[in-house]
């Protein structure tokens, strides 16, 4: 069960601090924090742990404990209670000292999502390059047409530039994951304080994917797409670039949290890399 609200409903207290001053710390709205203590949305990962190094609590405390309550309550109720730490976690407390955080043995979940987050960003930039490529060449093509009534070959080069380009992206997300495999054999689940976060990047994939969808059902409707106007057609796949770029950012950031799938995927990687082929499938 979470406490995440009484608990920084309590720190805010503590420290006289009004929910503005907290939001403009972490470079939010008030209304995000008032929507947190009225439980009607969840912080971020990285907001998380950024709460903890203002307040210098653990994650395990600010999500889970009662740090309102006193110490002889917790113990004579027999639940758990983790105290305010002197030294906020970080990511080196976060491997040296286990208790200060939510996160014991194997890689710290909030540095495997720091780097699924630059992953996402990688791989969506990855995904929206080749699309606007396309709608690049269109572009080019129909200025050419309109300025000179000729079409060179800028269009095509540059969306072989942008196919280039969006390869390259590939293959350094795929040498830094197994870089990170290679360091990280495993990550610790979140565990339950990190439901809401699960359930707010479900949805952005789901309506990254609908975006898609609705795109994709509208190139009937859109004049022009039938071949006709280069300029309709360079605005068609500029929407398609965004929400291919979109969808795969949500969906990449989603995957952070299956902490089970990415433990097999480095239990077979590593057996497979220690038994002399060192490629990652």
């Amino acid at each position: 069960m979470s406490h995440l609200r009484e608990n920084l409903q309590y720190l805010r207290a503590q420290r006289g601090m009004s929910q503005a001053q907290l939001a403009a710390r972490l470079d939010v709205s008030r209304q995000s924090v008032a929507k947190w203590e009225a439980e009607k949305s969840y912080p971020e990962m990285e907001k998380l742990i950024k709460i903890c190094e203002i307040f210098g609590c653990s994650m395990d405390g600010l999500v889970r404990g009662d740090l309102a309550a006193p110490m002889s309550d917790a113990v004579e109720e027999g639940t758990e209670r983790v105290d305010i730490v002197s030294e906020p976690p970080t990511l080196e407390t976060s491997r040296s000292k286990p208790e200060t955080t939510a996160l014991v043995e194997g890689c710290a979940w909030a540095d495997y999502d720091t780097f699924m987050m630059a992953r996402a960003r990688t791989l969506a930039l990855a995904a929206f390059l080749p699309a606007i490529g396309f709608s690049a060449e269109f572009f080019t093509e129909a200025v050419q047409a309109d300025l000179t009534g000729e079409i060179n070959q800028l269009g095509p080069i540059l969306l072989t530039v942008c196919i280039a380009f969006s390869v390259a992206l590939g293959v350094a997300a795929h040498r830094a994951r197994t870089a990170f495999i290679t360091n990280n054999e495993s990550v610790v689940d979140p565990g339950c304080g990190a439901e809401a976060v699960r359930g707010q990047r479900k949805r952005s994939v789901y309506l990254s994917l609908s975006l898609v969808v609705a795109i994709a059902l509208a190139s009937s409707l859109i004049p022009g797409l039938d071949g006709r106007s280069a300029y309709a057609s360079a605005a068609y796949w500029l929407a398609i670039a965004i929400a291919t770029g979109l969808t795969v950012n949500s969906w990449v950031r989603a995957s952070a949290l299956d902490t089970d799938r990415y433990n097999k995927a480095a239990k077979r990687f590593l057996a497979k890399k220690d038994s002399g082929g060192g490629r990652e499938t």
